[in-house]
């Protein structure tokens, strides 16, 4: 197993004990417990807030300090798994894994075809491209990073119903072994009512044009609050990519 995979796997099962942990508090008795060590054996309490701490009988009352023990152990886990979700979900999120080639192939990449709006390319990729978006230099990033040709906003020309052509600019153009390409966008902003619209228009050109998800497509886009990440653009480029240039 590799250190990403582990990586994962630490951070969906801190996630799912997480979710466990809080929901076995919710049915704990209140309080906490006290011990006082003695030389005849410890002796427990219960301690509620702003009241004097009460006995309790190792025979009479073993129930609930069996359960006020589990209750101590849940909340100091629960903790430490509090401070650990958000360091493995930052660093799962901008972990690179390493090239498994022998000899690392320079990676081919075009810069933009597209002449609307150039001064909007502002954000910079690892390797020297520049994008429209955050989440798109994510993508590129990814891409470079898993040694896959890319060319991004380059130039299609489809036609609609009517045999009217049109120019179209894919943010990421896959140029694959046979001759064919894939093709990805990002859809950053959902929010706008103009990019909806147009988005849509874009949509149905590609199908008039038989490209469409899964067969030479993919779609992906920002959530309301900004959730896109770098492994769900792993999982798509090693799910989606790869394989049909041969690299499992």
């Amino acid at each position: 197993m590799d250190f990403f995979t582990a990586l994962r796997d630490e951070l969906d099962t801190q996630q799912r004990l997480q979710k466990l942990y809080t929901h076995r508090l919710a049915s704990m008795p209140e309080g906490t417990l006290w011990t006082k060590r003695r030389k005849d054996g410890n002796q427990y309490y219960l301690k509620l807030s702003h009241s004097p701490p009460k006995y309790l009988s190792k025979k009479s009352d073993k129930k609930l300090i069996s359960q006020l023990e589990s209750k101590h152990f849940l909340i100091r886990n629960l903790s430490r798994i509090n401070h650990n979700i958000p360091l493995l979900s930052e660093l799962s999120s901008s972990y690179l894994p390493l090239f498994t080639d022998t000899i690392c192939e320079p990676v081919d990449f075009t810069e933009s075809e597209n002449p609307a709006y150039p001064e909007a390319l502002i954000f910079n990729t690892h390797f020297g491209l520049k994008v429209r978006s955050k989440s798109e230099a994510m993508i590129a990033d990814a891409l470079y990073t898993f040694q896959v040709p890319q060319l991004y906003e380059h130039k299609l020309v489809l036609a609609d119903s009517f045999g009217q052509p049109y120019d179209v600019y894919p943010d990421f153009t896959i140029p694959l072994p046979d001759g064919s390409y894939i093709y990805w966008e990002h859809k950053g902003l959902m929010s706008d009512p103009k990019y909806r619209k147009r988005n849509a228009w874009k949509e149905e050109l590609y199908f008039i044009n038989g490209i469409y998800p899964p067969k030479n497509l993919i779609f992906t886009m920002d959530g309301p609050h900004q959730e896109f990440n770098v492994q769900d653009i792993h999982r798509i480029i090693k799910g989606s990519i790869l394989p049909r240039l041969g690299r499992l």
